[in-house]
C-alpha cells in the first residue's frame, strides 16, 4: 500500500504540468522523445546525418555512419540555450525566460584503415575497423513558464477538497494536497469522506511559475566498418542518462480584504534521475558517388529511475490563530524502472562530392508502447493511459551543407509529428496536433585542416495545453514554447 501510495502521489504531483497528464505517461513521454543538441555541424543540418555519416551524432542515430571515418578524430562542444514561453491564461497573457550553459559533445573516434604491402588502402573487402566513444546530449528540460490573471470562476482550494473526497481524514496520502490543505485549515471534512473550502470561489489573482531543468544524453561505445567502400555497418552500445529537475511556485492572492482566505501558496519540487542500456545497430549502403541510403534500429531502452519529491502549501486565514500557516508533505522518494520504445530511422543523402550534401532522415517511435516497468497497484492503469493517450510518432529531418573553400554552410528543419492520441484530446479539450514540434537550424564551419570548428543555431517551436489545477475545461492555458540554442564545437583530426 506504501508503494502504492508514494508512486501515485508523485505522478498526481506532475499532473499539473500538462491538462490530463494522468499516470505518469507524460513522463514516459518526456523521456522518450530525443530533439538532438550534439555537435554543431550535426545541429545546423538539422541532424540529418544519418546517410552521410562520419559525426560524432552517428553514434545515436546511425552507428553505421563511424564506418565512414578515414582519420582519428575528437571533438569537444559547448552549447548555450536561450528558452522562453509564452502564456494565455483566463485571456491574460505573459512570458518569461532563462539562459543556460552546457557541454552538448565530447567524443573521440579512432579509425583503424587496412593497408596492403604498398601502404594502400585495398578496393574491396574490409578496409577499416572504427571504433568510438561519445557523450551527445539527445534533449533539454530548460525552461521557465509562467501565467497570471484574474480568477473569478473557481479557486484551488476547491481543488485540494475534490482530491480528498472518497477518503476519511485517517485514509488521505500524506502527500495529496487534501492532506496538506486540511492541516492548514483551508478545507474542512464533514466528518465522514466529504471535503469543502472554507470559503466559496472569491476573485484572485492566480500567478503559475514552473521552472524545469536538466537534460537527456547518450553515452556511447560504437564500433563499426567499412566494406569495399559500398557497406558501411556499425553498433552502439548505449548507457543513456537523465535528470529531470521540476520546481513549481503558485499563489492565489484575494482581491478582497475582507474574505476569510487571504492567500494560498503552493511550492512543489520533484527531482528525476536516471540511467539506463539500450543498443543501435544501423547500415548505409553507398549506392553511387552521389547517393547513399542507409537505416537503424535502437532497441528499447531500460532505465532505473529514482525521483525525491516533496509539495508545501502556505496560507493565511483570517478567522484562525495564528493567520498564517505552512505545511509540507513528507519528503517522499521512490526508485522504479521505465521502458521507452523502439526507434527505427530510415536515411538517405545526396552528395556533391567535395561541395556539400543534402540529407533527409525518417523516424518513426511508437510512444504508446512506453510502460512504467516497476509492479505496484497502479501500474497497469498508468500503462493503459499510456496506450490510450499516446500513438505513434513520425519525424522528419531535412537540411544540407554547401562548401566554399575553407567554409561550410549549412540549414536543417525538422519536422515532429504530435505524440498524443485523439483521446488524449478530447480529455484535454486540446486539438489533436498538440504537442507538434517544429526545430528549424542553420550553421557555419571552418575547416582549415587538422583543427576545425562549426557553430549551430537552433530554434524549437512547440504549443501545449497546460492547467494550473482541475477542472481543465475551465482553466486551459495555452503556451507557446520557443528554444533558441547555440553550440561551438571544436575539433582535431589525428
Amino acid at each position: 500500500m506504501r508503494r502504492k501510495l508514494l508512486i501515485m502521489s508523485i505522478l498526481a504531483m506532475l499532473t499539473a504540468q500538462v491538462v490530463s497528464a494522468q499516470g505518469g505517461f507524460e513522463d514516459l513521454l518526456r523521456y522518450s522523445q530525443k530533439f538532438y543538441q550534439g555537435d554543431a555541424r550535426s545541429v545546423g543540418v538539422g541532424n540529418a546525418m544519418g546517410a552521410f555519416g562520419a559525426d560524432p551524432v552517428s553514434m545515436s542515430i546511425n552507428p553505421a555512419g563511424i564506418g565512414l571515418y578515414r582519420h582519428n578524430e575528437f571533438t569537444f562542444g559547448l552549447g548555450f540555450e536561450n528558452p522562453s514561453a509564452t502564456t494565455t491564461y483566463l485571456g491574460q497573457d505573459a512570458s518569461d525566460m532563462k539562459y543556460n550553459f552546457n557541454i552538448s559533445n565530447l567524443s573521440l573516434v579512432i579509425a583503424s584503415m587496412n593497408y596492403d604491402r604498398n601502404n594502400n588502402t585495398p578496393k574491396d573487402g574490409w578496409i577499416a575497423f572504427n571504433f568510438g566513444i561519445g557523450f551527445n546530449r539527445t534533449n533539454s528540460f530548460q525552461n521557465h513558464v509562467t501565467l497570471e490573471a484574474q480568477n473569478n470562476k473557481n479557486s484551488i482550494v476547491d481543488y485540494f477538497a475534490n482530491q480528498g473526497n472518497g477518503y476519511t481524514t485517517d485514509n488521505l496520502n500524506q502527500f495529496s494536497y487534501a492532506s496538506i490543505a486540511l492541516a492548514n485549515g483551508i478545507i474542512s471534512n464533514d466528518g465522514n469522506t466529504s471535503y469543502s473550502s472554507i470559503e466559496k470561489a472569491k476573485p484572485t489573482i492566480q500567478r503559475d511559475q514552473l521552472y524545469t531543468s536538466g537534460s537527456t544524453n547518450d553515452i556511447a561505445f560504437t564500433f563499426g566498418g567499412n566494406y569495399s567502400n559500398k557497406v558501411y555497418v556499425g553498433a552502439s552500445l548505449m548507457f543513456p542518462t537523465i535528470a529531470y529537475h521540476y520546481t513549481r511556485t503558485f499563489t492565489e492572492t484575494h482581491i478582497n480584504p475582507n474574505d476569510t482566505i487571504q492567500n494560498v501558496g503552493v511550492n512543489e519540487t520533484v527531482n528525476t534521475t536516471g540511467i539506463g542500456i539500450t543498443a543501435n545497430f544501423g547500415i548505409i549502403f553507398r549506392a553511387s558517388d552521389y547517393f547513399r541510403i542507409g537505416g537503424a534500429i535502437q532497441l528499447p531502452t531500460i532505465y532505473s529511475m529514482s525521483d525525491d519529491y516533496s509539495t508545501t502549501i502556505s496560507s493565511t486565514v483570517l478567522t484562525l490563530s495564528p493567520s498564517y500557516a505552512s505545511n509540507s508533505s513528507p519528503q517522499g522518494s521512490f526508485d522504479y524502472s521505465i521502458i521507452t520504445p523502439f526507434r527505427f530511422t530510415a536515411n538517405a543523402a545526396l552528395i556533391a562530392g567535395k561541395n556539400g550534401f543534402i540529407g533527409l532522415d525518417f523516424e518513426h517511435v511508437n510512444y504508446a508502447n512506453a510502460i512504467i516497468n516497476t509492479a505496484y497497484d497502479g501500474q497497469r492503469d498508468a500503462n493503459n493511459l499510456t496506450a490510450q493517450y499516446l500513438q505513434a510518432g513520425n519525424n522528419i529531418r531535412l537540411g544540407g551543407e554547401y562548401r566554399y573553400e575553407l567554409f561550410a554552410f549549412r540549414a536543417g528543419l525538422g519536422l515532429y509529428s504530435s505524440p498524443y492520441s485523439s483521446k488524449y484530446a478530447d480529455s484535454a479539450h486540446a486539438t489533436s496536433d498538440n504537442g507538434s514540434v517544429m526545430i528549424y537550424s542553420f550553421g557555419i564551419g571552418y575547416h582549415p585542416g587538422i583543427f576545425f570548428m562549426d557553430f549551430a543555431y537552433q530554434v524549437y517551436n512547440s504549443t501545449y495545453v497546460y492547467a494550473p489545477y482541475a477542472p481543465a475545461a475551465e482553466n486551459n492555458a495555452t503556451v507557446k514554447e520557443t528554444h533558441s540554442t547555440g553550440i561551438l564545437t571544436m575539433g582535431w583530426r589525428f
